[in-house]
């Protein structure tokens, strides 16, 4: 009988030791996912603590690092994501260590994933506009505005995409293309910084009168913005050279021009152009002082 008895405990220890571990795992594992439903990191990364999980490995690091991310353990979340892509390469782990490698700054990396992540079919407009972001960085222009205009096929008003786009097209020399994305941003939401850049572009590609309308808005918002007053001078001699100007333009050039000076009298550039348009009135010795009083450093 003790023999016997000996024999039937053996086999129970045997079977609670080979048992007892994958109820302990199973059981961490049901309560990290009901940890996880409720977003309690703590609970999830308590639960996880110690268990490696067998064939649920992968849910078992991906679950780290989904906590490690919340709780902004960079450095650790990315350790958690790259073993649960050891194991699955198409974990949601990936988003995760895509977010770890950008904010512990290794961009390298993050883009690699970012990449990955697109050709999974993960993408948002967010994700493609921060991709266009880096590239117009590093000057690659025609991939950044590749990646914004899939932004906009999507949301044609994103505003941080028609500036992505619009420095793209600047970057190309694409004059005709950044002034439309500049302008279209100042229709969706005029800024003073907004119009002024789009009747800086307007002007060398000769739609004054829209440069007119965009310094004008300007203006109205900020009367005293100097950087728009120097501009609008600057327009007023391009609208003097005009074959077809008269009195009147070279009269509203001479009166733009001398509010300029008067707000930025340091700029060389506004002194010369209302000299100019001084001369052209037959105000020479106004011209000449004007001259006189004109600085060296130039705007």
């Amino acid at each position: 009988m003790r023999r016997g008895g000996f024999v039937i405990a053996g086999v129970v220890g045997v079977v609670l030791g080979l048992t007892l571990p994958r109820w302990r795992t199973s059981r961490a594992l049901g309560n990290a996912r009901e940890a996880m439903k409720s977003k309690d990191c703590a609970g999830v990364l308590s639960s996880l603590d110690g268990i490696e999980g067998g064939s649920e490995a992968s849910f078992v690091h991906e679950a780290r690092a989904f906590c490690l991310v919340q709780l902004k353990q960079w450095a650790q979340a990315r350790v958690e994501s790259t073993a649960a892509l050891q194991l699955d390469s198409s974990s949601q782990a990936l988003d995760f260590r895509f977010v770890a490698s950008r904010e512990l700054g290794d961009r390298a990396a993050a883009e690699q994933d970012l990449d990955r992540l697109f050709s999974l079919g993960r993408d948002s407009t967010s994700l493609r506009l921060l991709r266009a972001t880096w590239r117009a960085q590093r000057s690659e222009w025609k991939a950044a505005i590749e990646d914004c205009d899939v932004v906009l096929a999507k949301e044609p008003k994103n505003l941080d995409a028609l500036n992505v786009r619009a420095h793209a097209w600047h970057g190309l020399g694409n004059w005709e293309r950044a002034y439309l994305d500049s302008a279209a941003q100042t229709a969706i939401a005029p800024t003073v910084v907004g119009l002024r850049d789009a009747a800086d572009l307007a002007i060398p590609l000769r739609r004054l009168d829209e440069a007119d309308a965009h310094l004008a808005a300007a203006l109205a918002l900020a009367p005293d913005d100097v950087d728009s007053l120097v501009l609008r001078c600057r327009l007023g001699v391009v609208h003097f050279e005009a074959p077809d100007a008269g009195a009147t333009v070279v009269e509203r050039g001479v009166k733009v021009c001398e509010r300029a000076v008067q707000v930025a009298p340091e700029s060389s550039a506004t002194h010369r152009r209302l000299g100019r348009l001084l001369k052209e009135q037959g105000r020479f010795t106004d011209a000449l002082v004007c001259g006189w009083r004109r600085p060296v450093r130039s705007r």
